[in-house]
């Protein structure tokens, strides 16, 4: 029902998809020299600030045409060489799609990870000096509830086994991911990580939500 709702806006005009569809109000990140508001259901918005100090909102940014769809709000960028590492996820498989901006805003293909099983929620991700880590929690997706409106778009499926999945930064397929179950751990938001060992072991610091239902109960205050 709500997916044929906005249909019906969009067809009527009420909504221009040129224009966007969402808020870009997760977060803000200076990306290929821009400033950029983001919300990870729709491509970023790209921001400037007016010759009176007023902030302005220039319009979609799509890294020249590569980037088709959304992406995650909290991308990350290596300090070192000012690449991002980004990823987009959705309903339908691949449920995640990995990829990163050089440092000169050229997108690189998109990397698919069908290793992830479930459409589940995947807000953040996390970096290190030779990997990617992305989270698989017990907040999963329900893709026909979500186009049919028939029930709660997200729930808690509590008999499933937190993962960590672990990919080389510059991998270019999903065979070197690596996936760790790791009960209990339900991270939204990295922290940090970092690699020991010369890369043999990887370190994640993130925020655990250590009652993973209750979040369901307020997810408009997560960002």
């Amino acid at each position: 029902m709500r997916l044929a709702v906005f249909m019906v806006r969009v067809i009527t005009g009420q909504i221009n998809l040129i224009n966007g569809v969402g808020l870009g109000n997760t977060a803000l990140a200076f990306l290929n020299n821009t400033i950029m508001a983001l919300w990870e259901l729709d491509l970023p918005y790209a921001m400037q600030l007016s010759p009176d100090g007023d902030v302005e909102t220039v319009g979609h940014w799509d890294f020249g045409g590569e980037l088709k769809m959304g992406m995650t709000a909290h991308p990350k960028v290596d300090p070192v060489t000012g690449e991002v590492f980004a990823f987009r996820y959705g309903p339908i498989p691949p449920f995640i799609n990995y990829f990163r901006i050089g440092v000169d805003g050229t997108k690189q293909p998109d990397i698919p990870i069908f290793s992830f099983r479930q459409p589940s929620f995947v807000h953040d991700l996390a970096i290190t000096e030779r990997y990617t880590i992305f989270p698989d929690i017990q907040i999963i997706m329900r893709p026909l509830e979500m186009f049919t409106g028939m029930g709660p778009l997200m729930g808690c499926e509590a008999q499933k086994v937190p993962r960590v999945g672990i990919i080389p930064r510059y991998a270019t397929d999903e065979l070197e991911m690596k996936w760790v179950e790791v009960p209990g751990l339900n991270f939204v938001h990295s922290v940090n990580a970092w690699d020991e060992k010369g890369g043999e072991e990887v370190v994640l610091v993130a925020a655990n939500i250590v009652l993973v239902e209750h979040i369901l109960e307020r997810m408009d205050l997560l960002h």
